[in-house]
């Protein structure tokens, strides 16, 4: 067994919950289709608009 295979199988590995799955789908879309989303070039604005 090579020195990275023992390594990794060191690390138990889970399957991706279905809210992560969600979560990377979600920001698939919004990189093929950013005029859809906001942006922000102030962080103050964002945060306003996150909290309030």
């Amino acid at each position: 067994m090579s020195f990275s295979k023992d390594v990794l199988s060191k690390f138990p590995y889970e399957e991706p919950s279905d809210e992560l799955l969600e979560a990377i789908a979600e920001v698939e879309e919004m990189k093929k289709n950013p005029d859809k989303y906001k942006g922000y070039s102030d962080v103050y604005e964002m945060m306003r608009d996150i909290l309030l």
